[in-house]
C-alpha cells in the first residue's frame, strides 16, 4: 500500500501536469486566432492535439489517485487572453508569435520542474511521466525555433 505522502505527491505532480496541458490548450487556442502562417498553424495544431490527449490521460490518472483535475483559474485564463491580445497588437508576425509560445512553454517547464523538485516521494511512474512531458515541452520549443 502506498504511503500518504507519496499519494499526495503523485496527485500534486499529476495536477501540475494537467494544469500545464490545460494552459497549453488555452494559450494555443488564443494564439491560433492571431496566426496567419500556415506552417506555424500546423505546428501549433499538432501541439494542441498533444496537450488535449495529455489532459484526457491525466484526468484518468488523477481519478485513479482519488483526486479531481485542477484546471487553470479564471484569473490565469483572463491574464493569458489579455497578454495574447496585447502582445499580438504590438506584432502579429510569425516570429513574434513563435517567441510568445516559446516563452509560455518555458514558463510551463519552470512550473513543472519546481513541482518535480518538491515531490521527491512521488512514485517512479509519475516521475517518469513528468520527465516525458518535460522532454515533449523541449521538443515543442525546438520545433518553434525555426519560426523566430
Amino acid at each position: 500500500m502506498k504511503n500518504q505522502a507519496a499519494e499526495n505527491e503523485n496527485l500534486s505532480v499529476l495536477n501540475a501536469m494537467y494544469k500545464n496541458s490545460a494552459m497549453g490548450v488555452y494559450a494555443i487556442e488564443q494564439v491560433l486566432k492571431k496566426t496567419t502562417d500556415a506552417k506555424l498553424k500546423g505546428e501549433l495544431n499538432a501541439q494542441l492535439a498533444n496537450y488535449k490527449n495529455d489532459m484526457t490521460k491525466l484526468e484518468e490518472e488523477i481519478h485513479l489517485e482519488k483526486g479531481s483535475p485542477e484546471g487553470i483559474s479564471a484569473v490565469a485564463k483572463a491574464m493569458t487572453g489579455m497578454s495574447v491580445m496585447l502582445d499580438t497588437m504590438k506584432s502579429d508576425s510569425t516570429s513574434h508569435i513563435a517567441e510568445m509560445m516559446i516563452q509560455g512553454t518555458n514558463m510551463g517547464v519552470i512550473d513543472l520542474v519546481k513541482e518535480q523538485n518538491h515531490c521527491a516521494n512521488a512514485g517512479q511512474n509519475i516521475k517518469d511521466e513528468v520527465n516525458s512531458m518535460l522532454q515533449r515541452e523541449q521538443q515543442y520549443i525546438d520545433k518553434l525555433k525555426p519560426f523566430l
